[in-house]
């Protein structure tokens, strides 16, 4: 090999390894999580050690949560410590609250917390605990602002849970997360996680994409647990010609998925919640 070819060579392989670099520090493991509610049928203290299992097996960088009460994130944030985390309940505590958190984890080694708020869905969006249309029960988004330490970039996350019953409500919770991202976001990078509770091609999702938010289930490359049902109602799992899944992971315009996995991993022969998490590599 004479001089000027090793030189060109080495001048090739230095940028494909920086390619690599930057690529490997610009994704990020996350994924979205309905940790049901403490309950009687199912109680918190059967099944967290099964959640902690999940969570370490998982190594998730970031994570919206959606449903724990405070007895459970006073537990998850004794025991995660390697995580922080943002959220609060549905009557607006962050400490105490009475009704569900909708929290995002988020691993502290990785990730710096800049900012963070909440809105509910609702006509009076800024006023905690409201509702309107058909909601059955109040509901809400929590978003935070983060900075990546290993690659210096800041993104958003927005993490949501939809009302169960009321279609109206479902449908204009996607027109108001679309004018509070396009406020929050402002052209930055951002993921949506949460349980949605609609399938997909219904009114409230066709919304978000046809406004441009990517489905990570049909963006990603590589899809393991595709015709499998986010919601497991803690049953067998129900096997789906057609995607159906209550749970979505959408990204921005402009940014990757470069797989996507429903986990329905078992922890003595149980699962952890009535919802299979999902597990996405996001490249920004």
């Amino acid at each position: 090999m004479n001089v000027k070819f090793r030189a060109l060579f080495s001048v090739i392989l230095l940028a494909a390894v920086s390619a690599l670099s930057l690529s490997a520090q610009e994704t990020l493991r996350i994924a979205t999580f309905n940790n049901q509610y403490e309950n009687k049928v199912h109680p918190w203290a059967d099944r967290a050690d099964r959640v902690y299992k999940l969570i370490e097996a998982e190594n998730w960088d970031i994570v919206g949560m959606q449903e724990p009460f405070w007895n459970q994130m006073a537990d998850m944030d004794a025991k995660l410590t390697q995580y922080g985390w943002i959220g609060n309940s549905t009557d607006g505590k962050i400490e105490d609250g009475y009704w569900h958190y909708n929290p995002i984890f988020y691993r502290k080694a990785r990730l710096e917390m800049l900012d963070w708020g909440r809105f509910w869905f609702s006509e009076t969006p800024d006023v905690p605990g409201s509702k309107s249309w058909d909601s059955h029960t109040s509901r809400f988004c929590v978003w935070g602002h983060f900075r990546d330490r290993v690659s210096g970039r800041d993104f958003y996350h927005f993490n949501v849970h939809y009302d169960h019953k009321g279609e109206t409500a479902r449908r204009e919770s996607s027109r108001l997360l679309l004018a509070r991202i396009a406020a929050v976001a402002a052209g930055k990078p951002y993921f949506v996680t949460g349980d949605f509770n609609t399938e997909e091609g219904t009114p409230a999702y066709d919304i978000l994409v046809d406004a441009g938010l990517t489905d990570t289930f049909f963006a990603a490359p590589v899809r393991t647990g595709d015709r499998i049902a986010s919601w497991n109602d803690w049953k067998p799992m129900l096997r789906v010609e057609e995607p159906s899944n209550l749970d979505h992971v959408f990204i921005s315009p402009g940014t990757k998925a470069l797989s996507w996995r429903l986990v329905i991993t078992k922890f003595g022969g149980e699962y952890p919640s009535d919802h299979f998490p999902i597990t996405v590599e996001w490249q920004y």
